[in-house]
């Protein structure tokens, strides 16, 4: 092969390789942008998803049925506000209204739980609310509302 042959080559590779560049690039680009469009859509078109996102951390904190594992949140230092003002109001709740032994044969029902969880935070809503704006949690108290209000709904129903 001649020296003019592999340069022509050589050449044609370094522009096919420029071409194949820039076309990932742009291929990067709009894959991204439509992501980020699906996004866009998703938290700000559709009504409540931001609602879903808050309502499934409320559904985390309460989906635990067991007592210790209620307790095992309060450990966790990024937490302290739902254990402040959530978990340990429901606790004390609980355990005015049901003696130790009762609590343990309820902790036995994952659906008694829930029901006396829901009674619970009924019960301490105005302690809820206060602790919520005394430690300036706007978004976990709007979640709380939500929660309240669906709460008032099944009562209703």
């Amino acid at each position: 092969m001649d020296p003019v042959t592999k340069l022509f080559i050589v050449g044609v590779g370094v522009v096919v390789l420029i071409v194949l560049i820039k076309f990932a690039k742009a291929l990067i680009k709009g894959v991204a942008f439509i992501v980020l469009l699906g996004l866009a859509y998703l938290l700000f078109m559709k009504d409540g998803s931001l609602k879903v996102v808050e309502e499934k951390g409320m559904k985390m904190l309460f989906n635990e049925y067991s007592w210790t594992e209620l307790e095992a949140m309060c450990t966790e230092e990024q937490e302290t506000v739902k254990c402040d003002c959530i978990v340990t109001p429901v606790k004390e709740d609980l355990r005015a209204r049901f003696s130790r032994r009762k609590l343990k044969k309820l902790s036995e029902d994952p659906e008694l739980v829930k029901a006396e969880i829901k009674i619970s935070l009924q019960n301490r809503k105005k302690d809820i609310q206060q602790c919520l704006i005394a430690k300036n949690s706007e978004t976990l108290l709007r979640t709380m509302e939500t929660v309240w209000g669906a709460l008032e709904q099944v009562r209703e129903q």
